[in-house]
């Protein structure tokens, strides 16, 4: 029994450290299986000291599906969603700085080519949006800073499209502890 509880603490000490150095950011993605094209991750997204197992299944044409299940030996599926458009980032952040980490998922729509970001909560496990922008110039997220901005692209006046940085506007959203606000 000390012997386990010694490796318990151990194992406990171990994530936390790992945690604090990694800084809540999840390990590459590695690609799983034969042709699919599925990505692996880990990070603790409700702050409980196990760490989720997120698979990034990209589906092509068909968008992406994102999938969150424990660490237990069952790995159970806590819940899903699904991308729709064509997925180009997926990353993990902290924007409290409260040990929760959110989902940050980035994606360009099928029919209009607007860029996408919407970030996603782990709460009572079920995943919830925190925040969505979308750009036709595209988005930028700055989340390793203290303060987590976005850079939101959009044509300038007059323009129909953004075919170069010059034909781009620039809005960029800080988050206030609560929530993004336009900064001014």
């Amino acid at each position: 029994m000390r012997k386990e509880k010694k490796m318990y603490k151990k194992t406990v000490i171990a994530l936390i450290a790992a945690g604090l150095l990694l800084g809540g950011c999840a390990t590459d993605g590695q690609l799983k299986g034969g042709k699919k094209n599925i990505k692996i991750y880990k990070a603790d997204l409700d702050n409980d000291l196990m760490q989720e197992i997120i698979e990034v299944e990209d589906k092509a044409l068909a968008g992406a599906v994102i999938s969150l299940k424990r660490t237990d030996k069952h790995k159970t599926e806590v819940a899903s969603i699904k991308v729709p458009g064509r997925l180009t980032k997926t990353e993990f952040i902290d924007l409290k700085r409260d040990g929760y980490n959110q989902i940050a998922v980035y994606y360009d729509d099928f029919d209009n080519n607007t860029a996408n970001l919407v970030i996603y909560k782990l709460k009572d496990s079920k995943l919830s949006k925190v925040s969505v922008f979308c750009g036709r110039c595209g988005i930028e997220g700055f989340f390793g800073s203290a303060i987590g901005r976005v850079k939101v692209g959009r044509p300038k006046e007059g323009e129909v499209s953004c075919p170069s940085e010059s034909a781009a506007e620039y809005d960029f959203w800080v988050w206030s502890g609560e929530k993004f606000i336009k900064e001014r």
